[in-house]
């Protein structure tokens, strides 16, 4: 198996080299678009560990090319509807600036749902649901690696410890 991990300030995302796959978990926001173009291999899948904008923003961009994608059923209802959940602002400058995103970028692909035996023909990757974040938050694991998104959200420039 081989990881490359990208990482900008909205997000981080990574390349996955399994089982004669490639895949991306996550797809950064719309912003990390050229380092998306960039990639020269076919992506087979596109894993989305929850339906925020920094994790979708490439998904119609990807689907166009022909790479599945699979999101969790409970965060596809909100994406779907073009609503994509998010507790309410706190009023931090990290807060508002999030919610202005969410409200900019209202229009994402269309998304395959998945419940946790959907991913029959990608043996070895796991589904833990780690709701909180969102409702469909989910953690790949592959091997002894686990992609977890947003469920613990480390410090930002705007805070000074890590969020949950």
């Amino acid at each position: 198996m081989k990881i490359k991990r990208f990482s900008s300030f909205y997000s981080v995302f990574y390349l996955v080299e399994f089982n004669g796959k490639k895949i991306l978990i996550d797809s950064g926001s719309p912003f990390e678009r050229k380092k998306i173009s960039a990639l020269k291999e076919k992506l087979d899948y596109l894993l989305i560990t929850h339906g925020h904008w920094d994790h979708i923003g490439n998904a119609n961009f990807l689907k166009q090319k022909g790479t599945k994608i699979l999101i969790h059923e409970r965060d596809y209802e909100f994406v779907k509807n073009k609503i994509i959940h998010l507790p309410p602002s706190k009023g931090t400058i990290y807060s508002n600036i999030v919610h202005f995103g969410l409200n900019f970028f209202k229009r994402f692909a269309d998304f395959e749902p998945f419940e946790k035996d959907n991913l029959k023909d990608l043996d070895g990757i796991y589904i833990i649901e780690t709701p909180g974040h969102t409702y469909g938050s989910i953690t790949f694991k592959i091997e002894n690696n686990y992609f977890i998104g947003d469920t613990l959200i480390g410090p930002n420039p705007f805070l000074n410890k890590p969020r949950i």
